[in-house]
């Protein structure tokens, strides 16, 4: 998971490339907050370097991608 500055979460799905956004509702309450899709990203990632900067993300490598043990060599925004 990742913490973004305006206060919503993203996370990505276990074992998908699907990722999503968590708001909280106008209270800041989590648990009453809203999941929101986003785009799915090209890998099934595990174990990354991540960064938040100015409302996007950095991702580089991985240790595993879609269940398989590799050292994968990639960088995405």
């Amino acid at each position: 998971m990742l913490l973004f500055t305006d206060d919503n979460v993203m996370s990505q799905e276990a074992d998908t490339p699907n990722r999503w956004k968590h708001i909280p509702d106008q209270y800041g309450d989590y648990v009453n907050g809203t999941w929101v899709r986003l785009a799915k990203g090209p890998n099934v990632s595990f174990h990354y370097a991540s960064a938040v900067s100015r409302g996007r993300v950095f991702v580089a490598g991985s240790q595993y991608n879609a269940g398989a043990h590799v050292d994968l060599l990639t960088a995405e925004i």
